[in-house]
């Protein structure tokens, strides 16, 4: 629709030049069509950056909850020792507000009794990273961690 639009106003303006003025009723017609294109065209821009905004939201709320589920694994990974990870693991939850303005969620719950596979573990986390951004929508990270020690 833009393209056959841009292609009217340009022969347009050439019949213009060559004819040295343009008649009252092109210049009208020229004025309708741009005015049935451009509020199309405004809401279209409009619309894209809307999206891209929501797009972005969803992207950081992703990098977030990732990003507390690496660092409560890597304290794990870094002491080595399940019973000490166990019992501090609740010094994870609470909630946070990040610089984007954006909340963070950590809860920690313990599962006792948990079934795996068929079998019984003794102790086991679930850990949820929740992030919830000024626009969009909100995401979740979930993981269980079975513990015997």
């Amino acid at each position: 629709m833009l393209r056959i639009i841009l292609v009217m106003y340009l022969s347009l303006l050439k019949k213009i030049k060559s004819e040295k003025g343009a008649t009252l009723i092109e210049l009208i017609v020229s004025f309708i069509v741009i005015g049935i294109a451009m509020p199309s065209v405004i809401l279209t821009i409009g619309q894209m950056g809307i999206n891209h905004g929501k797009t972005e939201s969803v992207y950081h709320s992703v990098n977030y909850a990732n990003e507390k589920m690496e660092e409560i694994m890597a304290f794990k990974h870094i002491n080595n020792a399940w019973a000490l990870w166990a019992n501090t693991i609740t010094d994870f939850a609470g909630t946070e507000t990040l610089a984007d303005g954006s909340i963070r969620t950590v809860t920690v719950t313990n599962i006792n009794n948990w079934i795996n596979n068929g079998a019984v573990v003794k102790n086991a986390y679930q850990i949820d990273v929740s992030v919830t951004p000024l626009i969009g929508p909100s995401y979740s990270a979930t993981a269980i961690f079975a513990v015997n020690f």
